[in-house]
């Protein structure tokens, strides 16, 4: 089970290694590792994996009462999280981020 952690803050760790980030990149971490996105993240020091959820406190918290988003309050780069996480296109402007997710909320309902 991976912990959670905010995006902008930092974890610790008690060696130096790398961290596959939810889009597949993979960057070498020294002792402290900012999360500068949502979704699963895992430091590897040799056999080892630490995993991690990179989670954002601004988002809305999915109760299932209220369907209605307001996407525009969101930061770009949440946006595009959000589309990679329903495996849409995640490039364009803010607009059009929002539009694509806004049509998917109703092609969902």
């Amino acid at each position: 089970m991976s912990e959670q952690i905010n995006v902008g803050e930092s974890i610790e760790f008690d060696t130096t290694g790398y961290v596959r980030l939810p889009d597949g990149a993979v960057v070498t971490s020294s002792r402290t590792y900012t999360v500068r996105q949502e979704g699963l993240h895992v430091f590897v020091k040799g056999n080892e994996e630490r995993e991690f959820e990179g989670i954002n406190p601004d988002k809305p918290i999915e109760d299932g009462d209220d369907d209605s988003e307001d996407y525009n309050d969101w930061k770009a780069d949440t946006l595009r999280a959000e589309l990679r996480e329903r495996e849409l296109p995640a490039s364009g402007n803010k607009a059009e981020m929002v539009a694509r997710l806004e049509a998917d909320d109703e092609d969902e309902d």
